[in-house]
């Protein structure tokens, strides 16, 4: 009785240790075998995001994930920090599990252009699927209406795990923190007077908008310690 008991207990041990494992994510310094346009991702490429379209040659330009287990989830969701010169391209998030078919595939549409901003989309994992990846493409974009895509935070889901919102209010740069060089990046799209800094992340202050007040507001934040 007291082995099956144990049994159990390491059995839980391992389902929750699986549901809970680490998926690899794409924001700095965290983008570690991830491959762009066929070649491993670097400090420069990140810097300047990853242009996703269709080239003159038809060649797709694609941020590809790490190969990660699939032990144990139902879906992953996937935030995607992304400026996008058109808001009619979208991005298509594929997971596959090394060959060149997708398994399964969702598209998702930014709500305006030119302007950072958080797209969230789920995909399910097929069953039986142990090991797999993700493709990040956009398949109608050329070099004049494509898109760039900063960073990606993923999230393992269960059947009875909800995923959890991973935007982080004042990270307005969208490097996974909050620091002195999101109150520049902040004051910088203020003045280019174009409305770039993504609300979900840059309207401290929870009025609507995005103001001189909110960079009040982030300096107040980080001078009390509460991020």
């Amino acid at each position: 009785m007291k082995r099956f008991i144990f049994t159990i207990l390491i059995t839980l041990v391992v389902s929750l240790t699986v549901a809970a494992q680490e998926l690899p994510q794409f924001i700095y310094p965290s983008y570690a075998e991830w491959i762009y346009n066929d070649k491993p991702v670097t400090a420069d490429v990140f810097s300047r995001g990853a242009a996703i379209y269709v080239n003159s040659q038809n060649q797709a330009l694609m941020l590809i994930s790490p190969y990660f287990s699939c032990q144990g989830i139902d879906s992953i969701a996937a935030t995607i920090k992304w400026r996008s010169e058109s808001s009619e391209i979208g991005l298509t998030i594929a997971i596959d599990d090394g060959l060149d078919t997708p398994l399964d595939s969702i598209h998702i549409m930014p709500s305006s252009s030119g302007i950072m901003q958080t797209l969230n989309g789920t995909i399910v994992v097929p069953a039986g699927v142990t090991t797999a990846r993700l493709r990040f493409v956009s398949w109608d974009a050329n070099n004049s209406n494509g898109g760039t895509i900063k960073t990606v935070q993923l999230q393992a889901i269960t059947g009875t795990t909800p995923p959890d919102d991973p935007t982080i209010k004042g990270d307005v740069d969208g490097n996974g923190k909050v620091d002195i060089a999101d109150v520049t990046a902040l004051i910088d799209s203020l003045l280019a007077d174009n409305s770039s800094a993504d609300p979900s992340v840059a309207d401290l202050d929870n009025d609507g908008k995005v103001t001189i007040a909110d960079v009040t507001a982030l300096i107040d934040k980080l001078l009390s310690g509460n991020h």
